[in-house]
């Protein structure tokens, strides 16, 4: 709890009962200005509320500008229940958004009205509110103001826009007369609050510097730093060291770490969303759900469950299945989940690994996970690290240097490698202590003609090209299932032929220029069965 001010341990001393929400107050912000300006304010709502009944105007206009709305919300809770304490007949607090106009004609005296968009709210006439009405807010919200009776406007403010907005309005800010700004803490104050809050417990940090750093890396996550944003940081140390401290009140550097992973269900579910909406690949998003499930559950140490926090992967498939787009979504999902540092994907192959002589090979491989730690190294077409038929072949160094990183740095980064799949699995019984290093093995099956021609649909509408949806279809359905199976290269294919159909499109345009270049002639169409399309 921070120290009061002299003038606030006067008001106190006046209004006892006031004196925990002043301490609420102190415990949220720092600024020693905006608290004194707090302490003006409430003495004028407290000598209104004292001089006046129900029924007489209380003029406690106010603009409340902030970057966070749980910042400016405890503001808002803490002037609510003092004016509560002062008389408990007053209204509730009602939030207005800029769609919910029929609130204000309902809304009873003696409450809050909080809009929390006043750019839409006084940006004159709207698009129709849910009763199917034209909205005027900025007439019908001034008239509100100029009235000389007991409703309260608190406007939230949350963007530098909207305060330059409310700045240009002379007749709202002329209406309010109280203006509060709370703005962010600084790093160096986030610091210093996280440090008290931890000496305050009897505990000390075995590396000062250290926490600094780690938190000012974890708060740039956050939209706004808040004290809140702090405590969260601080309790997920305390998390962490209860698990690892042997009756010490110095907690240690790996807690101090642990702390930078932030799991978010919100962002795992949007993830997952955009894993779904991908053509085909069913077994691999099922797959990628139950360790997704698996992992959420530890994190919640639902019924004590602590998994492990090792997710090496293989991936094992044709070509164009999309394992270089799973790697990615992958690599942001367990950010998400908490278990990664960052999004990073290091993507390598065999050619980036190969140096001039034996020893560089290994040192290669090393600064590729070096690069890699906190997020994802990807390792494509990892079957061609080796060839066994060579018995000078150097990829044998990448391997052995590789397997002790996988074990040594498990849970500081995922290795993913991928491969098609009768080739990965003789890649992988050449050394079994490399296999038993991948805790997820997922299958990528080949697509079926009709999500290759959807894949190929898909390409032309985003390039917002016209078409016969239907024609197209046929045909990639046909010249696909032509291809022998061993030629087939999925996605890829579909992403070639469409953008064949597309430069094709625009040369047959240039020679028919009274024809729309955004409309796919079926001329075009046909043409394209004799096409020779690489995958």
């Amino acid at each position: 709890m921070e120290k009061m001010t002299e003038k606030q341990r006067i008001f106190c001393s006046i209004y006892p009962y006031t004196t925990k929400y002043i301490e609420a107050f102190n415990n949220e912000y720092s600024d020693n200005n905006l608290r004194d300006e707090v302490i003006d304010y409430l003495n004028k709502v407290i000598h209104k509320f004292s001089n006046s009944s129900v029924s007489q105007s209380i003029d406690i206009n106010i603009c409340l500008v902030s970057n966070g709305k749980e910042q400016s919300e405890v503001f808002l809770d803490i002037l609510y229940k003092l004016i509560k304490v002062l008389n408990p007949s007053f209204g509730d607090k009602t939030y207005i958004m800029p769609d919910q106009y029929e609130y204000l004609e309902s809304v009873e005296n003696n409450a809050f009205i909080i809009i929390q968009d006043a750019k839409s709210a006084f940006g004159g006439d709207l698009p129709e509110d849910r009763r199917g009405y034209k909205v005027d807010y900025k007439n019908y919200i001034m008239g509100i103001l100029e009235r000389a009776d007991s409703q309260k406007i608190i406007l939230l403010e949350d963007t530098e826009e909207n305060i330059s907005y409310i700045n240009s309005l002379e007749e709202v800010k002329n209406n309010l007369t109280n203006y509060f700004v709370i703005r962010d803490l600084t790093i160096k104050e986030a610091i210093n609050y996280g440090k008290s809050l931890l000496y305050n417990q009897g505990l000390s940090l075995e590396d000062d510097i250290l926490y600094g750093n780690v938190l000012k890396s974890y708060v740039q996550k956050s939209k706004h730093l808040t004290k809140r944003v702090v405590e969260r940081f601080n309790k997920k140390i305390l998390n962490s060291f209860a698990k690892n401290s042997r009756m010490s009140n110095v907690i240690d550097k790996k807690s101090i770490l642990d702390a930078t992973s932030v799991y978010n269900p919100k962002l795992v579910k949007q993830i997952l969303d955009e894993l779904d909406s991908l053509q085909g690949l069913d077994n691999v998003k099922q797959q990628i759900h139950e360790i997704c499930e698996a992992v959420e559950v530890s994190q919640a140490n639902i019924g004590n469950m602590e998994l492990s926090r090792r997710h090496h992967m293989i991936f094992e498939g044709p070509p164009g299945t999309g394992k270089t787009t799973v790697a990615r979504i992958v690599a942001r999902l367990f950010y998400a989940l908490g278990i990664l540092e960052n999004t990073t994907v290091i993507e390598t192959k065999r050619n980036e690994l190969e140096g001039k002589w034996v020893g560089d090979l290994s040192g290669k491989i090393n600064e590729k996970v070096d690069s890699a730690l906190g997020g994802v190294l990807f390792i494509d077409e990892a079957h061609q690290l080796y060839n066994k038929e060579d018995p000078y072949d150097k990829g044998k160094q990448v391997i052995q240097a590789f397997v002790p990183r996988l074990e040594n740095d498990g849970e500081k980064f995922i290795a993913i490698i991928a491969g098609y799949t009768k080739e990965m699995e003789e890649f992988l019984k050449f050394d079994p202590g490399l296999a038993s290093r991948f805790q997820h093995k997922i299958i990528f099956e080949s697509y079926k003609p009709q999500v290759v021609a959807q894949i190929v649909v898909n390409i032309l509408k985003k390039n917002k090209i016209e078409f016969n949806e239907k024609y197209v279809k046929a045909v990639a359905i046909n010249l696909y299932d032509q291809i022998p199976d061993d030629k087939k290269s999925n996605a890829r294919w579909a992403r070639n032929y469409a953008q064949k159909l597309i430069e094709k499109q625009l040369s047959y345009c240039a020679k028919h220029p009274q024809f729309p270049r955004n409309r796919l002639f079926n001329e075009v169409l046909r043409d394209s069965v004799n096409w020779q399309i690489g995958g």
